[in-house]
């Protein structure tokens, strides 16, 4: 099974258990996970998208403004989310695949990248796993 479809089956089972109504098991968190769970998938990046990842956010972290990077640290934006390119792991439904990178250490958070079915806004602020990253594009 997958990970996605376990968790909503995890959560039926938990509303079918307590014998409650949708509505008092959370239809709105069961409906904010299936889609979290189908607008992104993760996997390890090739060395390839940590490269381009990697330099289109310093250069987008170069070239933003002093009054913009002071806006990031009062609102505590420490991470943000870079398109990079696509790989041969990347879905045919993906519009969009990104990384999140580190403002503070000026580094990659992590080895995964994610594909996203739908994208959000420029400036949006979206959560890939564990970290809330504000979505930047391609940082041009």
């Amino acid at each position: 099974m997958k990970p996605a479809a376990l968790q909503i089956s995890a959560a039926l089972a938990c509303c079918a258990l307590l014998g409650g109504t949708a509505e008092r098991c959370g239809a709105m968190d069961l409906a904010r996970i299936v889609q979290t769970q189908t607008m992104l998938i993760r996997h390890r990046a090739t060395e390839e998208q940590k490269r381009v990842a990697q330099q289109r956010a310093q250069l987008y972290y170069t070239r933003l403004a002093p009054e913009k990077k002071t806006v990031l640290k009062k609102k505590k934006v420490r991470y943000i989310a870079v398109d990079t390119v696509r790989s041969k792991e990347t879905p045919a439904k993906a519009q969009k695949t990104v990384m999140v990178w580190d403002t503070q250490s000026g580094t990659l958070a992590g080895n995964d990248v994610y594909d996203l079915v739908t994208p959000p806004a420029v400036g949006a602020t979206a959560k890939f796993d564990t970290y809330s990253a504000e979505y930047v594009g391609s940082g041009g």
